[in-house]
């Protein structure tokens, strides 16, 4: 696995794992951009393409996230991706 593909891994965990981490992501991360950006503060270093590609790849194993009329904000998004991306990496 690429480092940085294994960084990106070990970001997605902590954040699932860590409360404070997802609440601060979700408070703080509105674009793709943003998240890498975080992930770097934190230390784990890969791009908004990697990001895509893994994001992909794990919502490929699930039905299309359901987002309702309204409910589009950034921090409803993360935490409907970290809900997806618990199920695949814990």
């Amino acid at each position: 696995m690429p480092v940085s593909r294994e960084a990106l891994i070990e970001f997605l965990q902590a954040a699932v794992a860590a409360p404070e981490i997802r609440e601060e992501l979700k408070a703080s991360a509105t674009s793709p951009r943003e998240i890498v950006e975080f992930a770097h503060d934190y230390g784990y270093h890969f791009t908004e393409q990697e990001l895509q590609v893994e994001l992909n790849r794990i919502f490929d194993k699930f039905p299309a996230l359901e987002i309702p009329p309204g409910a589009g904000s950034a921090e409803f998004i993360i935490d409907e991706m970290l809900n997806c991306c618990e199920i695949q990496l814990l």
